[in-house]
């Protein structure tokens, strides 16, 4: 009962940015779903709950409408409106008056609106400010005796700036430097925080482990004939066996390289009648990622790029394939091979970073850099006698134990234990 009064007596303020993506694009992978999920288990908990967003634009008159209809709560208890939000949302007429101001002028001027606007919604007294993923407002915004806390996802951009461009390396690094500010941070992996208090010495101790979640409701065994046949026409898949390979399309998923490990087995194995679908929306460096994919001429009929996939279809293209193939040459968690396993696919993963922390032993791990590792693991798990269904049962309980209300409620058991206590432990 004490920790209900706790959560009772606190005032939760979300930065709510990345499901921006969500409203505007429909993009619902990565850092927007967990986002997501984080602000609508706090919504539906019994906490007192507000939402804002930081930064140069406004759309948060747009998730608070998108949060209510996800959650069955009004808008009216967690979002409240003020004069300053009527001028910033995104769409507001200002804007257009603005793009006739000379850049740095007009800079100012946006970033002093917004800054009233942080200032509106920071005089309404919370006791914890948490953010999705987004530098906190600076010092003088922020009440003293307000907590910090944020959700912490990778460290890549730092220990792996190659893979990202000059503009998501500059914002990134202006969030990890937040991040080391912050009364309690929320890992998503053991590996993430490692590397965070490996790269900041920032204490271990302030850093809850929270892994992701899978909502069982979407991703399910769905093996249906009728679904196949809607699948195949709207993705243009093979009427034949496939392997799926879901991710962001970007240098650092390492796709070149799964296609050439797929080329090769054709090569050694040219009655087999697998095909390989590659699925996924546009990331950083596509461009150079499409030059570094091209596909041999004799191997290209076996080949599918399925584009974006909707989330009402991913269930199903999960539960078709006969392996699930994610090879990530560094990763934060690894949300795909999850779902995938919670579908009943077998799942083939990267030997590095998180992933071996999210499949355990219920999946196949290898080197994401060694090619004739990979081309041997495609031929003894595709062979016919090999047992590869045995896998499914298994990997589906263990990714049964992974729940975004564990996700949720791992964050309430740390906000529950109390101001006092949180603002005690000052990060290093």
């Amino acid at each position: 009962m004490k920790q209900e009064h706790d959560l009772e007596r606190l005032r939760l303020c979300i930065e709510v940015s990345p499901i921006t993506q969500i409203c505007t694009q429909n993009i619902r992978t990565g850092v927007p779903r967990v986002a997501e999920q984080f602000a609508c288990g706090m919504i539906q908990s019994r906490m007192d709950v507000s939402i804002l967003q930081c930064g140069y634009s406004n759309h948060t008159r747009t998730v608070a409408r998108h949060l209510e209809q996800r959650t069955g709560v009004s808008s009216a208890s967690f979002y409240h409106e003020t004069c300053s939000d009527r001028v910033t949302e995104a769409r507001g007429e200002w804007r257009k008056w603005l793009k006739l101001i000379p850049g740095i002028l007009r800079n100012r001027i946006i970033e002093q609106v917004m800054k009233r606007a942080l200032r509106d919604k920071m005089a309404r007294p919370f006791t914890v400010l948490h953010s999705t993923y987004a530098d906190f407002p600076r010092s003088s915004l922020i009440p003293a005796h307000v907590i910090k806390t944020a959700t912490l996802y990778d460290v890549l951009p730092v220990t792996h700036p190659h893979f990202f461009d000059s503009g998501a390396r500059k914002r990134y690094q202006r969030i990890f430097d937040s991040l080391q500010q912050a009364d309690h941070l929320f890992s998503i992996s053991e590996y993430t925080r490692n590397e965070f208090c490996r790269l900041t010495h920032y204490p271990a101790e302030k850093i809850t482990i929270a892994p992701l979640g899978v909502d069982a409701a979407v991703f399910h065994p769905d093996d249906s004939s009728e679904t196949l046949a809607r699948l195949l026409t709207k993705y243009r898949l093979p009427a034949a066996p496939y392997l799926l390979s879901l991710c962001t399309l970007e240098p650092r998923k390492n796709l070149s390289f799964i296609i050439q490990a797929f080329c090769q087995y054709l090569r050694q194995n040219p009655n087999s009648p697998h095909h390989l679908v590659l699925a996924g929306g546009k990331g950083w460096l596509s461009d150079d990622f499409f030059k570094q994919c091209a596909v041999p001429d004799p191997f290209q009929h076996r080949f599918v790029f399925a584009g974006y996939v909707a989330e009402e279809d991913l269930a199903a293209l999960y539960s078709h394939a006969d392996l699930f193939v994610y090879l990530p040459l560094a990763e934060g968690f690894g949300l795909p091979p999850l779902e995938a396993m919670s579908c009943g696919t077998p799942v083939l993963v990267s030997d590095n970073t998180s992933l071996p922390e999210v499949v355990g032993d219920t999946g196949f791990c290898t080197s994401p850099e060694e090619l004739p590792a990979l081309v041997g693991w495609l031929e003894k798990i595709l062979a016919p006698a090999f047992p590869l269904r045995q896998h499914v049962s298994r990997a589906m309980q263990r990714a049964a134990g992974f729940t975004w209300e564990a996700f949720v409620r791992r964050h309430q058991d740390i906000f529950s234990v109390g101001r006092d206590s949180l603002k005690a432990r000052k990060p290093g």
